[in-house]
């Protein structure tokens, strides 16, 4: 066959440059190789494969039908019979630059990369014209972390073909990695120009503008992106973007958005916990109820009092409200004294009501108010007379059950507000009668649930054994306060593998880890599941092992889980300390807000370096010590008024701390921790804790060789370090992070998170 200049039909490969379909001038005198490209380029590739192959079996030599063949294995995932055909297609015909580009593409998706580009590069080289191969040569290297080339590829891109808007796109991307915000600013807009609806772009551009604090433009140019396609990332960055906002005045569409990002959800619901606050404090008519409940505390408001002529229906009909109290803690203290005075004004209606039912809506918002209270652990306060009528109403229904009398659904919902329904006798017996939907959903949430999760407890494995005294005592209260009570997870659009996640999040630093068959995860101190599952969600072929030392918190961790289908997931019950004689290794160990609850934070660090396998990495977060003054000022304020570490305590602490400390209180009530009753107690009355510096964390890692990736940061604070330290490119100078952390402390939200490598 004839080798020569051929034309080429892009078959599209999602990544701006697309798979040729080529076919020298002779063979497209060939009618039965240009079929088989016909059925090809339409999409029927078992059909195009067939014929293919009848060529070959008369013409074995045939390059184009290797070639073509091989395109068909990669779009099919069979990458390593991709690259063993149209490497048989080259070794006849070296000289077609189009085998070369389409061999390049299997090689980069299985992580040959230097090979993939050395083919892209001998496509170009063929072609200079080729803009698509310049492409590859480009996203290869960027992949690879050879930025300066990359650029310098995708120059060669947009020089060759000015309205490229992926050229432009990917070379702002680079650009931004380097720093150089500004160029890349320009660049994004250039390939908007080109393509106005290029979502890449858009979603780079206002990834940008946030991170230069423009938030305003930042939201104009997601929400048009938005109009393109929604996707979880658009979604998450969309969620950034609001909650940077400080809205002075309602905006219903904010709002709609705003409820719809809550309940789906776009990210961790407690992300829009101090939004939907401000937004809810914003409606005119809530906000007088919220006035008058404020003005009038530590006193409680009748229901007249309190809402006026207005009745119930504005907060029945508020779905930002609902979703708010059903899904996370409300984390604002006006709004949390309107709710302590709503729930009272609620009880006083039903215990002296001669009419013990109340009407659907009005039982909806009941209902939502008790799965709140349960949610935050029943951290509102209650005044003696408040709390005895409580008792009472409880009381009546327990009877009402043991009799088995009608119980009005209403004193369900009510006591629900009070005291978790799981607590009252035979409260198993309640699941059974006939309830309106928003009961049963309590029913759910305060007696199935905990029910469940107390039987996985028992069949939970024990890795190890738990000696130490200082764990022990850690184990005790999160056996008494599971630490977080969360209710639904950060969603995840398509799993990753940890070498493109590291990638793209640590370009300048990250070597990648061994290919395997999938990889092993130890999530050290689970908690209550929600970073296991993230972790499980997050990455391609997981397998994890999540440790906690409270089976209390392993339970929910473990029902959470059951209730997303995740069979990735192993649980157990063990302690860090001890974890060196389990016999196992691992690809990735994540160690968030544990290791400064140890008795020595470093020996436990040691011990998990000791299950991390050569190449592996490792995601860390420990307590800043510049970021707690507030914090340390809250336990030593504890320690000096005697308090114990009960829900009563930290109840009463707390109302104490907003009445008597504001000073202190402004500050704390900024951690969204400080409105639950065990992430109160995991935040100031915990019976162990560290703090540590950046210094410490640059000696751990010297001293055993570590790699230092990166911190996670939010993209603004990222911005605001490349603008005081330019010439860190790689933001990884830990000399000088620890300068910037000194001049402005709240940077890390008084949590360092941030990643490892392990050394092979």
């Amino acid at each position: 066959m004839k080798k020569g200049r051929s034309i080429s039909s892009q078959v599209g490969d999602g990544r701006g440059a697309g798979r040729s379909t080529q076919l020298s001038p002779r063979a497209r005198s060939d009618e039965a190789l240009i079929s088989a490209v016909r059925y090809h380029q339409e999409g029927q590739l078992a059909r195009a494969e067939e014929l293919y192959r009848k060529i070959l079996a008369a013409d074995p030599d045939n390059a184009n039908c290797l070639h073509l063949l091989g395109v068909i294995a990669h779009q099919m995932g069979r990458h390593e019979a991709a690259i063993d055909l149209i490497d048989k297609a080259i070794s006849r015909d070296s000289g077609t630059p189009e085998f070369h580009y389409n061999i390049g593409l299997p090689l980069q998706a299985i992580g040959r990369l230097e090979a993939a580009i050395a083919h892209y590069r001998r496509a170009a080289a063929l072609r200079p014209d080729y803009a698509a191969a310049h492409m590859n040569v480009g996203n290869a290297l960027r992949e690879f972390g050879n930025l300066d080339e990359a650029a310098v590829a995708y120059e060669r891109v947009v020089a060759l073909r000015p309205d490229h808007a992926d050229g432009w796109n990917n070379l702002g991307v680079v650009r931004a990695t380097q720093g150089k915000s500004e160029i890349a600013g320009v660049c994004y807009r250039r390939a908007l120009a080109s393509r106005p609806n290029h979502f890449e772009a858009h979603v780079n551009l206002g990834r940008l503008l946030y991170g230069a604090g423009d938030t305003a433009q930042a939201l104009n140019v997601v929400g048009r992106a938005f109009g393109i396609k929604e996707t979880e990332e658009l979604r998450a960055l969309l969620v950034r973007c609001i909650r940077a906002l400080d809205p002075a005045a309602g905006d219903e569409q904010l709002r709609a958005v705003v409820t719809r990002a809550l309940i789906e959800p776009w990210g961790r619901p407690t992300e829009l916990a101090t939004i939907s606050a401000k937004l809810i404090k914003l409606d005119s008519r809530i906000a007088q109820y919220i006035t008058r409940a404020v003005d009038a505390w530590p006193r409680r408001l009748p229901a007249q009092e309190l809402l006026g002529d207005d009745e119930f229906e504005v907060l029945c009909e508020d779905q930002l409200l609902r979703g708010l109290l059903e899904t996370t803690p409300v984390c604002d203290v006006e709004l949390e004294r309107f709710l302590t005075g709503l729930r009272f004004a609620l009880l006083e209606i039903v215990v002296t009501a001669t009419a013990p039912e109340i009407d659907n809506n009005l039982l909806g918002l009941c209902s939502a108010l008790a799965q709140q209270c349960f949610i935050n652990e029943y951290v509102f306060v209650s005044s003696d007379r408040e709390f005895d009528q409580a008792v009472e109403l409880r009381d009546r229904l327990v009877f009402a059950v043991r009799s088995n009398a009608v119980v009005p659904a209403a004193w369900l919902a009510i006591v629900a507000a009070y005291f978790p329904l799981m607590s009252l006798p035979e409260a198993d017996k309640l699941r059974s009668g006939s309830w309106p939907d928003a009961v049963n959903r309590l029913l759910v949430r305060q007696v199935a649930e905990p029910l469940q999760e107390r039987d996985l407890q028992q069949s939970m494995p024990r890795l190890s054994t738990i000696d130490d005294e200082v764990s022990r005592a850690v184990r005790g209260q999160y056996e008494a306060n599971p630490y977080p009570r969360w209710i639904k997870t950060a969603p995840v659009s398509r799993p990753e593998t940890i070498n493109r996640y590291l990638r793209n999040a640590f370009p300048l630093t990250f070597v990648n880890l061994e290919e395997r068959d999938g990889v092993d995860i130890l999530v050290a101190g689970c908690g209550t599941g929600r970073q296991s599952i993230e972790v499980a969600q997050r990455f391609a072929g997981a397998r994890v092992l999540a440790i906690d030392l409270s089976l209390a918190s392993l339970g929910y961790a473990k029902r959470k889980t059951k209730e997303l289908g995740l069979t990735s997931i192993e649980y157990a019950q063990g302690d860090i300390l001890n974890l060196g004689s389990v016999g196992r290794t691992f690809d990735m160990i994540e160690t968030i807000g544990v290791l400064h609850h140890l008795a020595d934070p470093v020996a436990g660090w040691r011990v998990l370096l000791s299950l991390l396998r050569p190449g592996g990495v490792m995601r860390v977060g420990l307590y800043s010590e510049l970021g707690r003054p507030d914090v340390v000022a809250g336990r030593a304020l504890i320690a000096e008024r005697r308090y114990g570490s009960s829900a009563d305590d930290i109840r009463q602490f707390r109302q104490e701390l907003m009445v008597d400390h504001p000073a202190l209180a402004k500050d704390l009530v900024r951690r969204l921790d400080f409105f639950t009753v065990s992430e109160c107690r995991d935040l100031l009355f915990h019976v162990q804790e560290h703090r540590l510096t950046i210094p410490q964390i640059e000696e751990f890692a010297e001293a055993h060789s570590l790699r230092f990736l990166g911190f996670e940061v939010d993209y603004r604070v990222r911005e605001q370090y490349r603008r005081r330290f330019p010439k860190d490119v790689a933001l990884t100078d830990l000399k000088l992070w620890h300068a910037f952390e000194t001049e402005s402390p709240n940077i890390f939200d008084a949590t360092y998170q941030f990643w490892l490598q392990y050394p092979r």
